[in-house]
């Protein structure tokens, strides 16, 4: 069992989180920090724990979180890889039921949690569904409704085996990650507890008021159109598009794609077209629904 822990700079949330991992029911794991080249004082933290579990690295610069994870990965040598962010706090179980739900569930290659946000003196209890089949349908919105990536759990063997690894993507690593698992046949789970504090802070990269995040939705964009590509591959690079921007921070201006056949075959094929990946198209056709109400 590894833990894989990559931190940049996260001095105010990393000894909770370090903490966190160390007081787990299941005592038998390797915690991986990877310190992609902090210049606060991580490493007086990381050094201050005497837990001989642990095995720090740090990297001569800072490469990206997605580098930092891969370097963690080939670092590894348990059966499991827990992902853990160095701002979240894990319960005290979370490898303890992750680790039996896989046990049990052979299929399974990467299973994740409920969560409870944190977002200053907030706590919210954000749900997940155990259900591969709507988790592959909601890659597509690319907003956290999938799953949380901090929450997850993946065999190792499957990563291995299957040549995958986190792409050098500066934001949404892991859900690069997760569709090129779901592509090579990986299926997906949830434990349905909540088994991870997920902080939400001005200082997330992925944050709603960091300074990258209009180009953190940009972003967002080509990986919305290749995925969709999976999911409608009949359909016209145009549609695929215009249906990808739905899904954009920006208001659809020019809607008369929209009111055209085009469009109204594409919608037809929701029902009609057959499941590519394993995805549910009853679930897909919910967020393509749901993204089309933001706008008409």
């Amino acid at each position: 069992m590894s833990v894989i822990l990559a931190t940049f700079n996260a001095g105010s949330f990393l000894r909770t989180c370090i903490a966190s991992i160390l007081k787990q029911s299941l005592e038998d794991y390797e915690l991986i920090i990877v310190d992609d080249g902090s210049t606060d004082q991580s490493h007086k933290i990381v050094e201050g724990f005497t837990d001989r579990r642990i095995k720090y690295f740090c990297l001569p610069e800072n490469c990206g979180v997605a580098q930092a994870r891969n370097f963690g990965l080939m670092m590894a040598s348990g059966d499991y890889i827990a992902v853990m962010d160095s701002d979240d706090q894990a319960h005290p179980r979370r490898l303890e039921r992750q680790v039996a739900y896989l046990n049990s569930r052979p299929r399974i290659g990467i299973v994740g949690s409920h969560v409870i946000k944190a977002v200053k003196s907030r706590h919210i209890l954000m749900k997940y569904v155990d259900n591969d089949a709507i988790i592959k349908a909601r890659l597509l919105a690319l907003n956290g409704s999938a799953l949380i990536h901090p929450s997850t759990m993946i065999r190792h063997k499957t990563l291995r085996d299957l040549y995958i690894n986190y792409p050098g993507t500066k934001t949404d690593e892991d859900h690069h990650m997760w569709f090129l698992a779901a592509k090579r046949g990986i299926n997906f789970g949830v434990v349905e507890e909540p088994l991870l504090i997920y902080r939400r802070h001005g200082k997330n990269i992925t944050s709603e008021g960091s300074l990258d995040a209009k180009a953190h939705q940009a972003r967002k964009g080509p990986l919305r159109t290749e995925i969709l590509s999976h999911f409608f591959p009949n359909a016209s690079r145009t549609a695929l598009k215009q249906v990808a921007n739905l899904f954009g921070i920006n208001r659809i201006r020019n809607k008369k794609f929209f009111y055209g056949s085009e469009f109204s075959d594409f919608y037809k094929t929701i029902d009609k077209q057959s499941s590519v990946l394993g995805e549910s198209r009853t679930e897909l056709k919910k967020i393509i629904n749901w993204a089309l109400r933001r706008h008409f």
